[in-house]
């Protein structure tokens, strides 16, 4: 048979090992939840260095298209300036 010291002894033992089984716990949650946010953080600087590439990438082609057509103007330009004179010295 148990005393009453010898059953509280136990009682305390359990609670001391429960705690211990807790922390322990909270520590592995804890740890794997710092490497979700961590795996996260990784994929949302990934996701924004690729929107930085994509307009990058957007603007460039903007700006040859853009140049394009100015040159393509340009040289309609030209042309028609070049006729016009050649009519005119005519």
């Amino acid at each position: 048979m148990y005393n009453e010291n010898t059953i509280n002894k136990n009682l305390d033992t359990n609670l001391v090992n429960e705690k211990s089984n807790s922390k322990e716990i909270t520590e592995e949650i804890t740890e794997e939840m710092e490497n979700r946010l961590d795996n996260i953080a990784e994929d949302i600087e990934k996701g924004a260095e690729q929107a930085k590439e994509y307009v990058v990438n957007q603007v460039s082609t903007g700006a040859d298209l853009y140049n394009k057509t100015l040159n393509q103007a340009k040289a309609k330009y030209y042309t028609a300036k070049a006729k016009y004179y050649d009519k005119k010295r005519k």
